[in-house]
């Protein structure tokens, strides 16, 4: 199975073949990119690299037009990963943030008390495909209009913004197939993906999750009073007997995350939580 890196570095590798010719692109598609020239006067990967970028690769044209393409495999399903408070707010505003605080709260109240749940504190998000129980239908909170965000970038403008999307099993062996599967961030895609994607609850185990712990929270696990001495909880039972999730108070939380709350939890609470090393 081709890797994702791997199927990026194809895509560069057949672009560049072609830097300095034309390249066989379908009248229709010139016309809503605005082009003149089909002509390659530069590709860039780079651009994969800058901040919240959801351009994966950037092909300029003579004209001085661009194909800003986000590449995703058949099978990937996310679309927006690990979105901070911060960025939930420039991209959507802040009722936004807090209706997403308070439903992921009210999810996690539930979700804990799920036999099919694991041990959690926080909740972190993500956008995209989902099934199960472990999401809420996009437009519970956002509108069909805010999907351009996730998909293709917040200022479309923007080199970092994408303006087509290419979706691939990495079966890819020349410049014709890769354009054949172009599809344009139009009104037709972003309405289908405004249906499918999701907003992702990611309850995180600190027990068995590492780096992830850094991400930030949603909704917080709270005792109901300071336990009379240290004490280790480790199971769920233990847990819904000392406390409730509440909202992350972003007077005072703004950019909250796992491992500050396992540091509060033992300092303020006598809460001890082992965690992964």
């Amino acid at each position: 199975m081709v890797g994702y890196q791997e199927l990026e570095d194809k895509i560069l590798s057949i672009f560049t073949d072609h830097i300095g010719e034309n390249i066989n692109l379908p009248e229709n598609l010139k016309k809503r990119l605005g082009l003149s020239s089909t002509k390659i006067s530069a590709v860039d990967s780079n651009i994969s690299k800058k901040h919240n970028s959801k351009t994966d690769l950037l092909v300029i044209f003579d004209d001085g037009n661009k194909l800003k393409i986000s590449i995703k495999k058949d099978n990937a399903h996310y679309y927006g990963n690990w979105y901070t408070h911060q960025r939930i707010e420039e991209e959507f505003g802040k009722p936004a943030l807090i209706k997403l605080i308070e439903k992921t709260t009210d999810w996690a109240n539930s979700w804990i008390k799920q036999n099919s749940s694991n041990f959690f504190l926080g909740v972190s998000i993500n956008f995209g495909e989902r099934s199960g129980k472990t999401f809420m239908e996009f437009n519970k909170i956002f509108t069909p209009n805010d999907i351009k965000s996730i998909v293709q970038g917040y200022d479309l403008s923007l080199d970092t913004s994408a303006n087509a999307l290419l979706q691939t099993s990495g079966s890819i062996n020349n410049i014709d197939e890769i354009i054949a599967k172009l599809e344009l961030f139009e009104d037709s895609l972003l309405n289908t993906l405004f249906k499918d994607i999701k907003i992702v609850f990611r309850p995180i185990n600190p027990m068995t999750e590492g780096s992830n712990r850094g991400k930030q929270i949603y909704t917080k696990f709270v005792p109901h009073e300071k336990l009379p001495e240290k004490e280790i909880i480790s199971t769920k039972n233990a847990l819904n007997k000392i406390g409730i999730f509440k909202q992350v108070d972003l007077g005072k939380e703004y950019k909250l995350n796992h491992n500050r709350l396992i540091a509060d939890l033992d300092k303020t609470y006598n809460v001890k939580i082992n965690v992964k090393t």
